[in-house]
Formats: C-alpha cells, sequence, structure tokens
C-alpha cells in the first residue's frame, strides 16, 4: 500500500506556531508559554520557529495581533445597534474565557506581560477595538466624542470582566457587565 504523505507549507506552519501561542497566552501568559509545549502541540521543529520569527518574543507579538484581528473582525461586522455590539464583545469575552474560565484574553495577557514589544503589540490591538467600536456607535447616531469614551468604557469593562470571570470562574461578572453597558449604550445622547 503506497501512503501519500502531506507536507505542511511554510505558512501552514507559521499559522499553526501562530495558533499554538495564541491558545499558550490565553492559558499562560507570554511567560508561562513554555517553547517545548509550543512546538510540541504546533507539531513544528526548533528550526521552523526560527524560519518564520526571530525568537519566542517575536511569536508572542505576531500571536497578539492574530488574536486581536479575530477579535477586530467580529467587532467591525456583527451587531448592527450599539446593545448588539455589546453582546459581540462581551460574547467574545466569555468564549475566549471560557468555563470552567481556564483562560485568558491573550491580548490582556500580552498588555500584562514584562515585554515592551508585547505591551506595544497589545496597546496597537486595544486601540484598533475602541477605533472600530468608535466608528460603529458614530455609524449608529452617536456623537463622535460620546461614542469614543462609551467605546472606551466597552472595551475597558470586557476585559475587565474577563480578568473577574477568570478568578471566580464563573460568567457571572460578564454578565454584569453586559448588563451595565446595554444600559450605557442605549442612551447615546446621555451627558459624560
Amino acid at each position: 500500500m503506497v501512503r501519500s504523505r502531506t507536507r505542511r507549507t511554510s505558512t501552514d506552519t507559521r499559522g499553526e506556531l501562530v495558533g499554538t501561542a495564541v491558545a499558550l497566552l490565553a492559558e499562560h501568559g507570554p511567560h508561562g508559554a513554555g517553547l517545548a509545549e509550543l512546538l510540541d502541540r504546533s507539531g513544528s521543529a526548533r528550526g521552523s520557529l526560527y524560519q518564520h520569527f526571530a525568537g519566542k518574543d517575536d511569536l508572542m507579538v505576531a500571536a497578539t495581533r492574530a488574536a486581536g484581528e479575530v477579535v477586530t473582525d467580529r467587532l467591525r461586522t456583527r451587531g448592527s445597534t450599539p446593545t448588539e455590539i455589546v453582546d459581540v464583545l462581551v460574547d467574545g469575552m466569555i468564549a475566549v474565557v471560557g468555563l470552567p474560565a481556564d483562560r485568558s484574553c491573550p491580548v490582556l495577557a500580552a498588555a500584562a506581560s514584562g515585554t515592551l514589544d508585547l505591551r506595544d503589540a497589545a496597546a496597537d490591538v486595544l486601540a484598533e477595538w475602541v477605533d472600530v467600536v468608535a466608528t460603529r456607535f458614530g455609524d449608529l447616531g452617536m456623537d463622535d466624542a460620546r461614542a469614543r469614551e462609551v467605546a472606551t468604557t466597552c472595551i475597558s469593562a470586557a476585559e475587565g470582566a474577563g480578568v473577574l470571570s477568570r478568578a471566580a470562574r464563573s460568567t457571572e461578572p460578564a454578565e454584569l457587565v453586559r448588563r451595565q453597558l446595554r444600559c450605557l449604550v442605549s442612551r447615546p445622547d446621555a451627558a459624560p
């Protein structure tokens, strides 16, 4: 019997490394993600890491940006009202944290790291989320200045809810934040 071998392309290997790094960021943070576990879970050889990245830190930056892009795409395309956009944000956080709440937002994990490049990547991602949500709120009739303030509040509250949900091993904090953010965005002309 002749077996056909499927070889991974360079792009496949890079994608596997980044995907595995996103998962490890969410599970252990950037410093708890060991190189051996990363290579084992991705099914990649040590040399392939260095073929695609300058090192583990460079990979973690790419993973932070990749995780951010997934959320950015959802925030751009889902939800047709401010309350639905809040639901997209909170539902996304609940999905990331999972139950029994054993993961963190990989972008938040990167932001909390001691590595300047990782913090910069996280800052870029978080700023993009605020920009996207503020634009969506503005397009839906909210005053631009208020839209930016409310978007910043929504992103901050959702990330904080993720931390509280993980610590409590419950989605209750996220659901509380959802209710409060829905109230906030349902009054687009309220004074800050």
